[in-house]
């Protein structure tokens, strides 16, 4: 938000504020509600696009810029290159050692985090010759409790244990320590763990997250140079990536 709301103003506007939850059904409540309120535009924060969000994008008549999923032309987007991230992430904790390395997703009806994250986990296994093993894939659902859950049911289910766990987020990978540390094993001695965002939880938990640095104030300052300039009738990209950061901390 802190980069959109610098953009926004600095071009004198105020901004309506729309917390979704990551619910599909809250996206599509505000974006009709910000028609009938007759904004100047808006920034979609998308969980995912389905075919509903399309036909009232395409009735909207708004200027619309999407971030975090790839519109494939409905509107220009702003995100993260998910698969290519993932696949940094998994190589370097294969490349540390940890070539049983297991993985929590979350849902591929997100597309980006679900299927992106899980795809370059598979092709890192792939590029580094390692057999893909399904019980070692579990989803979780972005949460702290469901990174626990996910990583308990990894756990329980191995006899053959993973030496490592990359979370598709941090907070799945905090849920995932807690685990660890409940049945009394030491992160990173005993199992390494990583995550993605490399926001403040993964600075100031402990063990410090080895994680992907997402620079989403960069992404909010793209997305709102993208809007306003669809405001002023400009022309302008159709999909813009923001590159990541691989951070080597404590957990892995």
């Amino acid at each position: 938000m802190s980069g959109i709301t610098e953009i926004a103003s600095k071009k004198g506007y105020s901004i309506l504020l729309g917390n979704t939850s990551h619910s599909q059904e809250k996206e599509i409540e505000f974006l009709n509600l910000f028609k009938e309120k007759q904004v100047d535009g808006i920034i979609l924060v998308a969980t995912i696009i389905t075919e509903r969000h399309k036909t009232i994008i395409d009735k909207l008549n708004i200027p619309l810029v999407i971030v975090g999923q790839d519109s494939k032309g409905i509107a220009p987007c702003v995100v993260f290159d998910e698969e290519k991230a993932a696949y940094d992430m998994a190589a370097y904790m294969i490349g540390s050692g940890k070539e049983k390395l297991a993985f929590i997703g979350v849902d591929e009806s997100d597309i980006a985090v679900g299927e992106g994250r899980k795809a370059g986990y598979k092709k890192a296994l792939k590029k580094n010759k390692i057999l893909l093993k399904k019980e070692y894939i579990e989803n979780g659902a972005f949460t702290v409790e469901s990174g626990y859950e996910a990583c308990k049911k990894i756990w329980e289910r191995n006899y053959n244990k993973p030496q490592g766990i990359f979370a598709s987020t941090d907070k799945m990978a905090i849920g995932a320590i807690n685990y660890l540390l409940d049945i009394g094993l030491e992160v990173p001695k005993d199992v390494a763990v990583s995550g993605i965002g490399g926001g403040f939880l993964s600075r100031y938990y402990k063990p410090k997250i080895t994680t992907l640095f997402y620079n989403y104030k960069k992404s909010g300052i793209e997305s709102a140079r993208l809007l306003f300039d669809l405001i002023d009738k400009k022309e302008v990209e159709q999909r813009v990536v923001i590159k990541h950061k691989l951070i080597k901390q404590e957990s892995a």
